[in-house]
C-alpha cells in the first residue's frame, strides 16, 4: 500500500511540475501535432522535434520536423518541410520558409518573407513583400523595395536602388541602382544588356 501511495505522490508531483513548467522554458520539446506536445512549454532553448506540426513562441537551438511554427522569435537552425517564424535570426532550410522578418539566412525552394534583411536563396521563388536589403538568389526574385542584390533568371522590384543581375530585370521605379541582363526594364524603358540609373 505504501508503494502505491509513493507512486501516486510521484505522479502528482510530476504532473503538477510539468503544468507549472508549461508556461516557461524547456531544453527539449517533442510535438506530434500542436497542442499534443511534451512539455507544453512556450519557449524551447535546446532541441524541438515536431512529428507533424510543432508550435511555440520562442525557439533557440535546433528545430527539426515536418512543419515548425514559431510565433515570436526563432534563432538557431530550423530544418523542416515548412518553416514559419515571426522573426527568424538563425538559419532556415526547408521547402517553404515563411517569415515576417528575417535576419539570418533562408534556404528553400520557396521563400516568402515580408522584410528580408539577410541572404535568401529560394531555388524557385523568393518574395520580399516589403523590402529586401540582403541578397536574393533564385530562379525568380521579387521585392517591393530592393536595396540589396537580386541574382536570378527573372528579377522584379517595384522600387530598386540595388543591383539586379539576371536574364530579365524589371523595376517599376529605379532612381539609382544597376541592372545587368539580357533584358532590363525600368521606368517604362527597355534597355538590353546593361542599364544604370
Amino acid at each position: 500500500m505504501i508503494n502505491v501511495f509513493k507512486l501516486f505522490s510521484l505522479t502528482l508531483v510530476f504532473v503538477f511540475s510539468t503544468t507549472l513548467y508549461a508556461q516557461s522554458v524547456t531544453p527539449l520539446a517533442f510535438s506530434i501535432w500542436d497542442p499534443f506536445a511534451f512539455p507544453q512549454a512556450t519557449q524551447v532553448q535546446g532541441l524541438r522535434l515536431g512529428l507533424f506540426y510543432a508550435k511555440n513562441t520562442v525557439v533557440s537551438g535546433l528545430d527539426l520536423g515536418l512543419v515548425q511554427h514559431t510565433t515570436e522569435r526563432s534563432s538557431g537552425l530550423m530544418l523542416a518541410g515548412i518553416n514559419m517564424a515571426n522573426v527568424s535570426t538563425g538559419f532556415q532550410a526547408g521547402l517553404f520558409n515563411l517569415n515576417h522578418q528575417s535576419w539570418g539566412f533562408s534556404l528553400g525552394l520557396f521563400n516568402y518573407i515580408d522584410e528580408a534583411n539577410c541572404p535568401t536563396v529560394g531555388l524557385l521563388y523568393n518574395q520580399a513583400t516589403f523590402s529586401s536589403t540582403g541578397p536574393q538568389m533564385g530562379f525568380y526574385n521579387t521585392a517591393s523595395k530592393n536595396v540589396g542584390i537580386q541574382v536570378g533568371v527573372l528579377n522584379n522590384s517595384m522600387d530598386s536602388t540595388g543591383l539586379q543581375f539576371g536574364l530579365v530585370n524589371v523595376s517599376e521605379v529605379q532612381k539609382t541602382g544597376l541592372q545587368i541582363g539580357l533584358i532590363n526594364i525600368s521606368n517604362g524603358s527597355i534597355m538590353p544588356f546593361f542599364k544604370f540609373n
